[in-house]
């Protein structure tokens, strides 16, 4: 039989030299980036590691990220430093996974915040009552405290209105927090109000854009 142990050096150092070349792909980190520059995202993960992301890029391990906390920062035309922050619903973004050299982009913060309107008409020991909630909702569904807060200053809650058609203001003061970042509130419906009414909410936004600032809603019962 014939031999080829001349051929066995050759084979080893291509061998060597693929697993070189794989291990280092493996170890090639992706990059998370912003598709605005006027804007930063602080990520923090489960494991307290945290990550900075701006439209430049930033460098992250492959892998599956787990996300405990955001903060959103843009500045103002005076150039301070305003944030959101999301600290219990991240809907989508309550993880983050990227191959090796993967480039991944976050539109979050990119789009108005989406001020989602909850009402709920419902009769209670002969009264109807309208239950209002509000939540701040990023691109990826992730909910943030309904307000913009500039250096460590608790933002107030939205301030609310409630109109009828012709203007007359039936209603207002500002929003409860609740636990989980919304805001809300029960509003007793005047007896004998049928026509439809509007409600507007006024938050401290900042350099945020924001909407809908405004919803008409109908003072009766659901089926």
């Amino acid at each position: 039989m014939k031999r080829h142990s001349n051929n066995i050096p050759a084979v080893l150092a291509v061998l060597v030299t693929a697993c070189v070349a794989a291990q280092a792909d493996a170890a090639e980190p992706a990059t998370v980036k912003l598709t605005t520059d006027d804007a930063v995202l602080e990520v923090t993960f489960e494991d307290g590691e945290k990550l900075v992301v701006t439209s430049r890029g930033t460098p992250l391990a492959p892998g599956t990220w787990f996300v405990k906390s955001l903060r959103l920062l843009r500045k103002d035309k005076r150039g301070r430093a305003w944030e959101l922050r999301c600290n219990k619903q991240l809907s989508t973004l309550k993880s983050i996974t990227v191959a090796a050299g993967q480039e991944k982009v976050l539109d979050t913060g990119c789009k108005p915040i989406h001020f989602d309107y909850f009402i709920w008409p419902r009769m209670r020991d002969g009264e109807l009552r309208i239950l209002f909630r509000f939540a701040a909702q990023g691109g990826y569904g992730e909910v943030y405290y309904p307000g913009a807060s500039l250096g460590r200053n608790v933002p107030p809650m939205p301030a609310y209105r409630i109109t009828d058609g012709e203007g007359k203001v039936l209603a207002e003061g500002r929003l409860k927090h609740e636990t989980n970042d919304v805001g809300t509130f029960d509003w007793i419906v005047p007896k004998g109000l049928t026509a439809n009414c509007k409600i507007e909410i006024r938050p401290v936004m900042g350099p945020f854009e924001w909407g809908p600032e405004s919803k008409e809603f109908e003072p009766k019962p659901r089926n």
